[in-house]
C-alpha cells in the first residue's frame, strides 16, 4: 500500500465517503474480498445524475424530432407497401429508440436522456403495436383487438424489465411496467365479459380501472416500508387510475352519481399519501383532480338546480382552504412523514478502485 491510498480519509471525499469508509473496514476485517468489490463495479453501468442543460435539450429534441419525423415519411407510404412489410415495419421506430437508450446508458449519459429515450420507445412500441395490429387484421374485431393488446402489454413488460435491467433505470421500470399490466388487465377483463364496449361508449369500464388502482394502492402500501421510491410511484398510478375510472365510467357524470363520491376519495388519498410520502407529483395530482371534482359538482348540482347550487360555493372554499393549508400552515414536519432512504449519492467508481489500491 503506497501512502495513506487504502485509507479513506486519503481519498478525496465524494458524495459516498461514508459508505467508502464502511467498505474500507470490510475489507481489512475480511467481510468481503477485493473480487467482490470488483465484480461490483463492473456491474455499475447506471446512468449518471446530472439536469438536463441547453445543449443537452437540444440534442434530445433533434433526435426525437428526427424519429417523428420519419414516421411521418412512412407513415406516406404505409398503406402502398406489402402486408408483411406493414405489418413488421412499424417496429423499427421503437426498436430505434430502445437501442438509443441502451447506447446512452452503456456511455454512461444523464439519467435523463437515458430515460426519455426509453420512454420515446415506450410510446412508439405502443403505436407500432397498433399499425402493425391493423395491417394483421387483429383490429377488425373488438375480442380480435383485446387479444392484441394482451400480447403487447406481456412484451411491454418484458421490454421494461429488459431495460431496467440494463440501464438501472427506476423510472423505466415503474412507468413501463404498471401500464402495461394495466393494459393486460384491461384487455383479460374484456375477453371475460367484465365490460363491453358499444358504439355509445364503454360499459362497466371505470369499475375494472377503480380495481386496478385499489390494487396499486395496495402494492404502495406494501412498499411503504420497503421501497419508498416504489411506493411514490404505485400511488401515482393508484391516484391516475382512479381518476381514469371516473372518466370511463360510462355514466351522466351531469347528475351526481357514486363516481363523485369516488373521485372525491381518490383525491382525499392522494392528498394524504402526498403528505406521507412528500410527493410533489401526489399534490399536484391531487390539486388537478379536487378541481375536476368541483367543477363535476357545480355542473350536477348548479343551475337550474337552483336549490342545490348552494353547496357549490362552500365545497369550493372549503377546497381552496384545504389547497393553501396543504401548502403552507399544514406542511407537515421531517418526523410525521414516511421515512425515504434519501441516502448519500452512489461514490464515484474511481473513489471505490482507490480504496482497493492496497
Amino acid at each position: 500500500m503506497h501512502g495513506n491510498e487504502g485509507d479513506p480519509r486519503g481519498v478525496e471525499p465524494g458524495d459516498g465517503a461514508p459508505l467508502l469508509a464502511r467498505l474500507a473496514r470490510a475489507l481489512d476485517a475480511g467481510e468481503v474480498t477485493r473480487d467482490d468489490v470488483l465484480r461490483v463495479l463492473a456491474r455499475d453501468r447506471g446512468p449518471v445524475s446530472g439536469g438536463p442543460g441547453a445543449a443537452g435539450v437540444l440534442y434530445a429534441l433533434g433526435a426525437v424530432v428526427v424519429l417523428v419525423g420519419l414516421a411521418i415519411a412512412y407513415g406516406t407510404v404505409h398503406d402502398d407497401l406489402p402486408r408483411a412489410v406493414r405489418v413488421v415495419a412499424p417496429f423499427a421506430f421503437p426498436l430505434a429508440a430502445f437501442v438509443a437508450c441502451l447506447g446512452l446508458a452503456r456511455r454512461r449519459a444523464p439519467w435523463w436522456q437515458v430515460d426519455l429515450a426509453g420512454l420515446v420507445g415506450y410510446v412508439a412500441f405502443a403505436v407500432a403495436s397498433g399499425v402493425s395490429g391493423a395491417a394483421w387484421g387483429w383490429t377488425d374485431t373488438a375480442r380480435g383487438a383485446a387479444a392484441g393488446v394482451a400480447v403487447t402489454a406481456l412484451v411491454g413488460v418484458a421490454i421494461a424489465v429488459l431495460l431496467h435491467r440494463v440501464t438501472g433505470s427506476t423510472r423505466l421500470l415503474w412507468v413501463g411496467v404498471p401500464a402495461a399490466l394495466a393494459a393486460l388487465g384491461v384487455a383479460l377483463a374484456f375477453l371475460a365479459g367484465l365490460w363491453d364496449a358499444p358504439a355509445a361508449g364503454p360499459e362497466r369500464l371505470g369499475w375494472v380501472l377503480l380495481g386496478e388502482a385499489v390494487a396499486a394502492a395496495v402494492v404502495a402500501w406494501v412498499l411503504s416500508s420497503r421501497d419508498p421510491a416504489g411506493c411514490r410511484y404505485a400511488a401515482v398510478w393508484a391516484t391516475v387510475g382512479g381518476y381514469a375510472a371516473v372518466v370511463f365510467a360510462g355514466d351522466d357524470l351531469a347528475s351526481f352519481s357514486v363516481w363523485h363520491v369516488v373521485l372525491a376519495g381518490v383525491v382525499v388519498a392522494a392528498f394524504l399519501a402526498a403528505a406521507a410520502l412528500d410527493s410533489d407529483v401526489l399534490v399536484w395530482l391531487a390539486a388537478a383532480g379536487g378541481a375536476f371534482w368541483v367543477v363535476l359538482i357545480a355542473v350536477a348540482w348548479g343551475p337550474p338546480r337552483a336549490r342545490r347550487s348552494r353547496w357549490c360555493s362552500p365545497a369550493s372554499v372549503s377546497w381552496g382552504w384545504g389547497c393553501w393549508w396543504r401548502g403552507g400552515c399544514g406542511r407537515r414536519g421531517p418526523a410525521d412523514r414516511i421515512p425515504v432512504r434519501h441516502g448519500p449519492a452512489r461514490p464515484r467508481v474511481v473513489d471505490a478502485y482507490a480504496v482497493l489500491a492496497r
